[in-house]
């Protein structure tokens, strides 16, 4: 079994001749850097929301985005006190979960539900949500 050697022999002498990586050339990689003499595009410049927005639509992601706002804005809709004993945990299939404190703020919500969700909707500006889930 042989290990490889870190020195060649130099063909002429026979002597052994340290090995070195090779650094390819400017000029050798001159080809592969076509990006260097090109100038820019300017006609088909967009700005990167838009960009990112197109994205999203073709990866079929914008929905599921929107559902997020709804619980995003869970704070905003329902005012401090709720806020301060709910948070919004998830949305899915137009059921948004809300985890509560405690079961008597979980009872006095469902009371509620009818005018929270209608509410959510309104800010979110359609009926995106269908249910409320207070767990």
């Amino acid at each position: 079994m042989s290990s490889r050697s870190p020195f060649d022999a130099d063909p002429a002498s026979g002597t052994p001749v340290e090995r070195t990586k090779r650094n390819p050339s400017r000029k050798r990689l001159e080809g592969f850097l076509k990006w260097e003499n090109e100038t820019p595009r300017r006609e088909s410049e967009q700005d990167l929301g838009s960009t990112l927005a197109r994205l999203v639509d073709y990866l079929g992601m914008g929905g599921r985005l929107h559902e997020q706002r709804a619980v995003e804005i869970w704070p905003e809709v329902v005012g401090d006190a709720i806020a301060a004993v709910t948070k919004a945990i998830s949305i899915k299939n137009g059921i948004l979960t809300i985890e509560v404190v405690n079961p008597s703020w979980r009872q006095e919500l469902s009371y509620l539900a009818p005018d929270i969700l209608s509410k959510v909707n309104r800010t979110l500006g359609n009926s995106l949500v269908k249910k409320l889930r207070f767990c």
